[in-house]
């Protein structure tokens, strides 16, 4: 089922629709970051809310691979460390599979990924 925003997490809804009412945001330029199961609900939000312009999940998990691709969430950027414990790197190759535009090109590193597109 496509995901809803409200069910995924109503303090993302409620913390996105804060934003996008103060005087001081442009609601047109709203980035979300998250880190572990942060970057799970920044991931999640963004692909229901199309609105959203920009995504960071650092040591994000698989959990939400399957509403992943190369179009949603948009801007998507997928920050593993080296030293990554509780994400495999098998999980990381199908993160970035999945949210990488096919034109563009993986390449493995000893320090990780780095996409080239």
């Amino acid at each position: 089922p496509e995901p809803r925003l409200g069910e995924l997490d109503p303090e993302m809804r409620t913390a996105i629709d804060k934003l996008r009412r103060a005087e001081f945001v442009d609601p047109a330029r709203i980035g979300l970051l998250g880190h572990s199961d942060g970057a799970r609900a920044s991931i999640l939000s963004a692909c229901a809310d199309w609105a959203i312009q920009a995504t960071v999940a650092i040591s994000g998990t698989l959990r939400p691979a399957e509403w992943i691709n190369h179009v949603v969430p948009q801007n998507l950027l997928l920050v593993y460390g080296e030293q990554e414990r509780f994400v495999s790197h098998a999980e990381q190759r199908v993160l970035l599979a999945r949210a990488t535009d096919p034109l563009s090109r993986l390449a493995e590193t000893e320090s990780g990924w780095l996409t080239d597109g």
